[in-house]
């Protein structure tokens, strides 16, 4: 919820501008939400991020950085509202989570006849999507890859950030996969010459 000032603030900064509000100018202007953004930025981010209340964007300097410091180093980058959602976008990306699809949703139409269209769109759009893998959900990942890897168990694959417990579990299904082949082809011989030596460096 913004705070009185934060509404004020915005409300005033609307007036000002023409172009459309951002989730962003949302945060730069209420102190309770930017501290918010600004905790999971420096989460995320090796840099340390640190609003400036004049340009009203984050500045990110080296690691450790602190606003006590004697002559503060000259910061390394700029979060804006520009380049805000593809920071978000890379965040999600190295997290491995989807970005929602909203391209249909919202879709401001001007008579039935469009809107007729538009929900044959959406209705399309549902009957391809791909079924969700409950398999992947995270705490099945993180049970599964525990039990089988070699050395991760439930004790540190906590360490493990989002991202590299998904990558780690791609890799251990690309390892399995290799290890059973190795075995055929030990086995029987390499028929049709189908089995891939480097087939466990795949890119994933």
């Amino acid at each position: 919820m913004l705070s009185e000032e934060g509404r004020r603030l915005l409300s005033q900064y609307a007036k000002q501008e023409t172009k459309p509000l951002t989730s962003f100018d949302i945060f730069a202007f209420d102190k309770q939400l930017r501290a918010a953004l600004c905790a999971a930025l420096d989460f995320f981010l090796e840099e340390t991020p640190v609003f400036d209340e004049k340009t009203k964007v984050f500045l990110t300097y080296p690691p450790g950085f602190s606003k006590s410091s004697d002559g503060p180093p000259s910061p390394l980058g700029v979060i804006t509202s520009e380049n805000y959602p593809v920071v978000c976008d890379v965040i999600l990306q190295r997290a491995c989570v989807k970005k929602a699809d909203k391209s249909l949703e919202n879709g401001r139409v001007k008579n039935e006849a469009a809107a007729r269209i538009l929900k044959k769109l959406e209705r399309g759009k549902n009957s391809r999507k791909p079924k969700e893998d409950k398999r992947m959900d995270l705490p099945n990942v993180i049970s599964s890859l525990a039990c089988h890897h070699k050395s991760l168990n439930l004790s540190n694959i906590w360490n493990l950030t989002v991202y590299q417990l998904y990558d780690q579990f791609h890799r251990q299904m690309i390892e399995d996969s290799y290890g059973i082949h190795s075995v055929n082809v030990a086995a029987y011989g390499n028929s049709g010459g189908k089995f891939d030596p480097s087939m466990w460096f795949s890119v994933i």
